[in-house]
């Protein structure tokens, strides 16, 4: 498991996320951050130490919060929002950790998310997986579209996964059955 991050640490870093969601997310109102899903992790990734943060960014005034993971060189205020699937702009209710693991094995651990979001066909709120796999261009992270599929899958039908106990492993035989496309970031995945 990796190590959490102090709570004293991560009130420093609310700062450093309330600029990012502000340049990601053009609104002209105060922002409020929570940090959620069981907080942020301290991540080493080749010489990089890394602070991943998986949040919630509210607007004041505004109804709608949006879920997102934020990478920080710990010790500093660079970062970015790893850049999310289509629900980016849905409002999010919640997000929930369902795994750490090295999804993609190369020694840095993988994140598996499912956050809920209001239906866009009933008064009803679904919930999506969102799978974050370490960067393989490095000291970064990645949404995995698919899967992040098979991370809102799994939950409502573990039958479809023979023998698979938990949603890291569904997510690792599908790449063992499929091929590593299914832990490829958008920029990497073939049309």
């Amino acid at each position: 498991m990796v190590p959490s991050v102090p709570v004293a640490d991560e009130r420093r870093l609310l700062p450093v996320l309330t600029e990012l969601a502000r340049k990601v997310y053009d609104v002209d109102a105060k922002i409020s951050i929570d940090i959620v899903a069981g907080g942020a992790r301290a991540v080493q990734s080749g010489s990089a130490a890394l602070t991943v943060v998986p949040m919630r960014v509210h607007f004041v005034g505004y109804r709608e919060s949006y879920c997102r993971f934020a990478v920080i060189r710990t010790g500093t205020t660079r970062g970015e929002m790893i850049p999310v699937a289509v629900f980016s702009r849905y409002d999010c209710r919640d997000m929930r950790k369902l795994a750490e693991a090295d999804l993609n094995h190369d020694g840095v651990p993988d994140f598996v998310f499912e956050v809920s979001i209001p239906s866009n066909k009933h008064p009803a709120v679904v919930v999506e997986g969102v799978v974050y796999v370490s960067s393989s261009k490095g000291e970064t992270y990645c949404h995995a579209p698919f899967a992040s599929g098979i991370a809102t899958i799994y939950p409502g039908a573990p039958s479809a996964f023979p023998g698979m106990k938990t949603v890291a492993a569904a997510i690792e035989w599908e790449a063992s059955r499929r091929g590593r496309m299914v832990l490829e970031c958008p920029e990497t995945v073939s049309e």
